[in-house]
């Protein structure tokens, strides 16, 4: 069964807040950085020993496949902070007006990290 974490005081108090005077359905920018980001930085701070959290990280795999997702979580490199090991994660909010071509490219990107470690940063 996986491990259950009581949430923060300072994370509670922030997202309520957030909830209570932000508009979080103004734009993508406002859910990504009011919304996402601090649900994935709060549960990251309980596995951050044992992955890398990465806010718009570059993948490139080949000049037509290549990509910056939103946030990804990776397993954490034994060499530095610095350096992107396999990603295990990827977060892509696809936009209205791109969906059909987010839907397609980040599937690719997906198979094309698991099958081969040609893969790179940015």
């Amino acid at each position: 069964m996986p491990e259950t974490y009581a949430l923060s005081p300072a994370f509670l108090e922030d997202f309520e807040f957030n909830q209570r005077h932000l508009d979080v359905f103004s734009s993508e920018a406002a859910r990504r950085e009011i919304v996402v980001f601090p649900i994935i930085r709060e549960v990251y701070k309980h596995y951050y020993d044992k992955v890398s959290f990465w806010v718009q990280k570059t993948l490139v795999y080949s000049e037509k496949l290549s990509g910056t997702p939103d946030y990804l979580i990776s397993k954490k490199s034994d060499l530095s902070k610095t350096r992107l090991e396999r990603p295990l994660l990827v977060v892509v909010e696809a936009q209205k007006n791109d969906f059909e071509q987010r839907w397609y490219r980040n599937p690719m990107l997906s198979i094309a990290t698991h099958c081969n470690s040609g893969m790179h940063s940015g």
